[in-house]
């Protein structure tokens, strides 16, 4: 459970270092910021949802999954 926490926190960091708001990733999912706030807040995220998040800051799951391994 920990590699997936880390996941999520890095996804989270990427976000910020993006300069997206938790409001701007919510549009691109089509959900509320509401929404993608408990999202972020559970640590829970299907692999299609890590997708498009990483697609939304511009980047391959495989490069989110490097900058975890760092």
């Amino acid at each position: 459970m920990a590699q997936v926490q880390a996941v999520v926190d890095t996804l989270i960091q990427a976000r910020k270092a993006s300069r997206l708001t938790y409001a701007d990733v919510a549009r691109g999912l089509d959900r509320s910021e509401a929404n993608f706030k408990r999202m972020c807040a559970a640590r829970r995220f299907s692999l299609d949802r890590l997708e498009a998040i990483c697609d939304l800051i511009h980047m391959d799951l495989t490069d989110l999954f490097q900058l975890v391994d760092r």
